[in-house]
């Protein structure tokens, strides 16, 4: 399938998501500000004079930081950049991780601490240090403040970006796991569907009415049974009726606010992957075909504990810089909304974007949505673009198909969101404002 055209929208709903506007002062002060201009640049450490250049200009059309350009262009790597913020800050580099450490904090507060990018640890040999993630966005500030990072009086250890985020999901595992699983339910039980009394009550009242209409379509009185015939008529002609509204409404796309590389906002993409080893490489290249700045993505591909071969498939597709493979943590059942729910905490963007393995998103698709998301107010908080059948020539079942995702995508859906009813969304290329 592939995601593409106009979207239509829906009322926003809750989520987990915290933009890149609403980070930490420190994080914010850390795009923007430029070191002391007496000292020599990280990036001049990483780069010749040509690459420097290069990602100069990539920085300034993007506007992001030169180190992030630079990993975005695929100039340098996330090690590199750890190992010269090292040097710079005279600190151990490791660049898997030191271990299995002992953390210096409240794993309650492994979000903030994602956030901040630091730690005490006790490392399994060499004792007590402060650990540091090298962060693209923060590289340039830690490597200008030099000998004056001070670490609390400790050794400082550098580590990469990731293995950093890696550490802290090892550690804070079954508090992450059930801060997506049960966090919904603690903070905000009038939205979370897990009250499973409920669940059982919907059933039960469903499934006795559904019983009571087929016996008296079956087994009652020829006047009973006209009456509940008639009633089945009439959900059918009203389900008839709204299909034939939503067709003769008048196409109306929604306004787009053309924005520059430079204006564009941070994107999230969520795909979750479980032994999709077959079509892994047909994602990450769709992936890349992207047409939206490299070093504003952060693309998060959520692999279940149990699937190394997916991950291999992955890795052997030679993925971007953009590109993070998350593992998740074992536990049942291995489903995308698990998956998801896991994988949302860990997503920086100001929107974010969900596929599946077999998608094949137009390459404009994220550009289009940002643009609409830019004109309209906070009462659109979600995006839904078009599906389409790919191979609908193959045969009479995918030309049913494309008839029928064709039907909801192109006429029902839009002409939902036209008239300002509930609308159901498709499971996949969903775009979502970030919680303010």
């Amino acid at each position: 399938m592939q995601g593409e055209g106009e979207p239509g929208g829906i009322r926003q709903p809750a989520g987990a998501l915290r933009p890149a506007s609403r980070l930490p002062p420190v994080e914010r002060r850390a795009r923007v500000a430029n070191p002391t201009p007496s000292r020599r640049r990280l990036i001049d450490d990483l780069l010749d004079r040509r690459a420097v250049l290069r990602a100069e200009l990539a920085a300034e059309r993007w506007g992001v930081t030169p180190v992030e350009a630079a990993l975005a262009l695929g100039l340098t790597s996330h090690a590199a950049l750890g190992t010269a913020l090292a040097k710079r800050l005279s600190a151990t580099f490791l660049p898997d991780g030191p271990g299995e450490p002992v953390l210096a904090g409240d794993a309650a507060d492994w979000r903030s601490i994602l956030e901040r990018g630091h730690i005490g640890i006790v490392r399994p040999v060499g004792g007590l240090a402060y650990c540091v993630a090298a962060r693209p966005a923060d590289a340039e500030r830690l490597a200008a403040a030099g000998h004056r990072l001070a670490g609390h009086g400790l050794p400082l250890v550098v580590m990469p970006a990731e293995a950093f985020a890696a550490m802290i999901r090892r550690w804070t595992g079954p508090r992450w796991l059930a801060g997506a699983l049960d966090g919904l339910r603690g903070e905000e039980p009038d939205r979370s569907a897990a009250d499973r009394d409920l669940m059982t009550r919907t059933a039960l009242v469903a499934t006795t009415l559904l019983g009571l209409l087929a016996l008296v379509l079956v087994a009652a009185p020829a006047p009973l049974a006209l009456v509940g015939g008639g009633l089945v008529g009439l959900a059918v002609i009203g389900w008839s009726a709204i299909r034939l509204v939503a067709a003769a409404l008048p196409a109306r796309p929604l306004p787009r606010h053309r924005l520059t590389d430079r204006d564009l906002p941070r994107y999230a993409i969520l795909c979750a992957l479980y032994r999709e080893e077959a079509v892994a490489a047909q994602l990450v290249g769709a992936l890349h075909r992207i047409a939206y700045p490299r070093a504003k993505l952060d693309i998060l591909i959520l692999t279940e504990a149990d699937d190394d071969a997916t991950r291999n498939a992955i890795a052997a597709a030679n993925p971007d810089p953009a590109i993070r493979v998350i593992t998740l943590p074992p536990g049942g059942p291995a489903t995308k909304p698990r998956a998801l729910a896991l994988g949302l905490p860990l997503a920086r963007g100001d929107l974010v974007v969900v596929y599946d393995a077999e998608d094949r998103p137009h390459p404009g698709q994220l550009r289009e949505a940002a643009e609409t998301f830019a004109v309209a107010d906070d009462r659109l908080g979600c995006l839904q673009a078009p599906l389409a059948i790919v191979n609908s020539r193959d045969s009479l079942l995918t030309r049913l198909f494309t008839a029928e995702y064709d039907a909801l995508f192109r006429v029902l859906l839009p002409g939902l969101a036209r008239l300002g009813w509930p609308m159901p969304l498709g499971g996949t290329s969903n775009h979502f404002r970030g919680i303010r």
